[in-house]
């Protein structure tokens, strides 16, 4: 299980960020994670875009 704040990339994409929430719904971890992806042109202003996922779409970054 992750924690809030973790640093992730999210496997299906190679997009990195940080975990911001996280539920368990009907027993399966949620995750919200914020892109470290920057969009300043993003319509209604979504400059670092939300991604939703599950556990098994995570893989946790370790920093040295």
């Amino acid at each position: 299980m992750f924690k809030e704040y973790e640093r992730v990339m999210i496997i299906r994409s190679g997009m990195t960020g940080i975990i911001v929430d996280k539920a368990i719904v009907n027993g399966v971890a949620k995750y919200v994670v914020e892109a470290d992806v920057f969009n300043g042109d993003a319509p209604h202003g979504v400059e670092w875009p939300l991604v939703h996922c599950t556990e098994k779409d995570l893989c946790k970054i370790i920093q040295a």
